[in-house]
């Protein structure tokens, strides 16, 4: 007669009926499948160039590149060019402001593809305004390329051959590997679709060959790689169900290990032995993580937010420099000619005198 029998069973439903079980832990179950290569196409390449960053982000960047080599533009040549066009006539001040808007949009895009400020300005805001555009501009290269580098390097050209448990469904050529055909069954899968294996091992080996896909628990999965293998192996989506793990205990023994067990896991115990003796996936200690949906995404405007601050107080500060002397400069003068006309108003003699 055995009282317990230690070890780390499934409480299946034919299971439960014929023993008493002390229930461990709930474990999720996944979908495992592999890698197939799929085929790139000529849209997909010349796009790569631009997955670094996120449309908003281009946007952002861009615009704000453009906008500051504009200020540079203005400031720079405003004051010397007016005064080499005659800009009384509305030709000649439309045809200057063209020429000021080509140049500082040019010199922007060239800028930023060139990797540096092509501007050489004169004025001390221009220049202020400078050192801001020069540091956003490393800004946006530095991050293009590291992202850029990360994509080329770590983006692989393999995908995997379903998305969810919906596919197989409906395609009837494809199998489904597993522990029970009750879990199966729950999940909506034909019985011409399902191969049973007896061991994790040999379930396993058969994705990609008898079946495109298997269900397993992320306990089963975590073991079988603990020492490297199945690597080629992934597991996708969220979890289809969970399965109850457990040990089966005997009628007069249960009352024991039930008070024993649910004082351990008031007193946290339980969950730090689990925690610290859970097997770990050495596959994702080699870097073979999962795939998620973001790893493809470029920066997004919330990362380039600070950098983005930073220049815009640099580019304020040069805007004061370069406006605040000349409105000072016209306030005196302004100032200076009221006095000289406040001044001949009063030595000029009136009409009666």
């Amino acid at each position: 007669y055995v009282d317990a029998c230690i070890g780390a069973f499934g409480m299946t439903y034919e299971r439960v009926q014929l023993s008493y079980f002390i229930k461990l832990w709930n474990d999720p179950t996944y979908l495992i499948t592999t890698y197939v290569n799929r085929k790139v196409s000529l849209w997909e390449q010349m796009v790569v160039a631009f997955k670094p960053f996120q449309p908003a982000t281009w946007a952002v960047l861009g615009g704000l590149v453009v906008f500051i080599s504009l200020l540079i533009s203005i400031f720079e040549f405003c004051g010397e060019k007016a005064r080499r066009h005659k800009l009384r006539s509305p030709e000649g001040r439309l045809e200057f402001r063209k020429s000021l808007a080509w140049d500082g949009f040019y010199q922007g895009i060239l800028s930023f593809v060139s990797a540096g400020s092509m501007w050489r300005p004169e004025q001390h805001g221009a220049r202020i305004m400078n050192v801001a555009f020069s540091f956003i501009i490393l800004i946006a290269i530095s991050s293009y390329t590291a992202n850029l580098t990360m994509q080329l390097v770590t983006g692989d050209d393999k995908v995997t051959p379903i998305s969810s448990i919906d596919d197989i469904i409906k395609d009837p050529t494809l199998k489904i590997c597993g522990h029970s055909a009750r879990r199966l069954e729950n999940l909506g899968v034909p019985e011409g679709q399902r191969i049973l294996g007896k061991t994790t091992e040999d379930l396993m080996r058969a994705i990609g060959s008898e079946c495109v896909a298997g269900e397993l628990t992320l306990e089963q999965f975590t073991t079988a790689r603990r020492h490297g293998d199945f690597c080629h192996l992934v597991r996708i989506g969220e979890p289809l169900n969970y399965m109850t793990w457990g040990f089966p205990v005997s009628q007069r023994a249960y009352r024991t290990f039930a008070a024993l067990f649910t004082d351990a896991e008031q007193t946290g115990y339980y969950e730090e032995i689990f925690r610290r003796y859970r097997a770990v996936d050495q596959c994702l200690l080699q870097g073979n993580r999962h795939p998620t949906e973001d790893d493809d995404e470029g920066l997004e405007v919330e990362d380039v937010v600070g950098p983005v601050c930073f220049v815009g107080a640099i580019v304020l500060c040069g805007a004061c420099v370069q406006i605040l002397p000349a409105c000072l400069k016209r306030c005196y003068k302004h100032r200076d000619d009221h006095d000289e006309d406040s001044g001949e108003s009063a030595g000029t003699p009136s009409a009666k005198e």
